[in-house]
């Protein structure tokens, strides 16, 4: 069985896998990657056979979603160590764009990286 789970913050991906092999009786039990404690968000987890599957999951587009705290610098380097430092950090500024010629801008291609940019 391969099941979509949410990992609230400060739960480790194992505690989930272990919360699961208790609800499920399974003896094999398995997640596609590793949240940190300090994230929430999901967490796929595999049962029994379907764990073999999980690479295949691995290899899909995913997305994130996060937080930032700018400037800050913590003795772990993450939100559970304590504050060292703050450095202000200035407002973004819009960039002015300039006018495109009348022909379009022409694409630069970078195949190594499967990206196209527009200069």
């Amino acid at each position: 069985m391969i099941l979509n789970i949410y990992k609230p913050v400060r739960w480790t991906s194992f505690d989930v896998v272990r919360k699961i092999k208790g609800i499920t009786r399974e003896s094999k039990v398995g997640h596609g990657g590793t949240l940190d404690p300090f994230a929430d968000g999901v967490l796929i987890i595999g049962t029994g056979k379907d764990t073999k599957r999980l690479s295949e999951l691995l290899n899909t587009k995913k997305s994130y979603v996060a937080k930032l705290a700018l400037g800050k610098g913590t003795t772990t380097g993450d939100p559970d160590g304590d504050i060292t430092s703050e450095t202000p950090v200035p407002s973004p500024t819009p960039t002015p764009t300039p006018e495109p010629t009348p022909a379009g801008p022409e694409p630069v291609t970078f195949p190594d990286k499967n990206l196209e940019v527009a200069i």
